[in-house]
C-alpha cells in the first residue's frame, strides 16, 4: 500500500479550531479550486464528513482529494474513470486490511 505523507499548511492550525475544514479551506489545503471540490462532491467522488449546509472535511477527505488529483494528473483521467479507479483502490485497501486482520489472528497464541 502506498503511504503518502500529507503536508498540511501551518495556516490551517489557526483556520478552524475544531479540526474541520470548510470547502474553501479544503481546496486551499489541496491546492485546487473550490469548484473542483464541488465537482467531486456532485460526481460522488468525495463525501463531506458533515453534510450541507455547513460542509466539513477532515484528514481523510484531504487524503482522498490528494489521491484524486494524483490520479487525474498521472493518468489524465476523466471523472468516470476516476470513480472506477477509486472504487478499485478502495477495494484493494479493504482486502489488505482483511489480510492484516487474518494475519494477526493467525499469529496470536492459542488460549490454554
Amino acid at each position: 500500500m502506498e503511504r503518502t505523507a500529507i503536508a498540511i499548511p501551518l495556516w490551517l492550525s489557526d483556520a478552524d479550531t475544531d479540526g474541520w475544514l470548510d470547502r474553501t479551506e479544503l481546496a486551499r489545503a489541496c491546492q485546487v479550486g473550490p469548484e473542483f471540490i464541488d465537482a467531486l462532491i456532485s460526481e460522488g467522488l468525495l463525501e463531506p464528513a458533515l453534510a450541507e449546509p455547513d460542509w466539513r472535511f477532515g484528514s481523510a477527505e484531504i487524503a482522498r482529494v490528494q489521491r484524486i488529483t494524483r490520479l487525474r494528473r498521472d493518468f489524465e483521467a476523466s471523472m468516470p474513470s476516476l470513480a472506477l479507479m477509486l472504487d478499485l483502490l478502495d477495494e484493494i485497501d479493504q482486502l489488505r486490511a482483511q489480510l492484516r486482520r487474518v494475519h494477526v489472528c493467525q499469529e496470536s497464541p492459542a488460549a490454554p
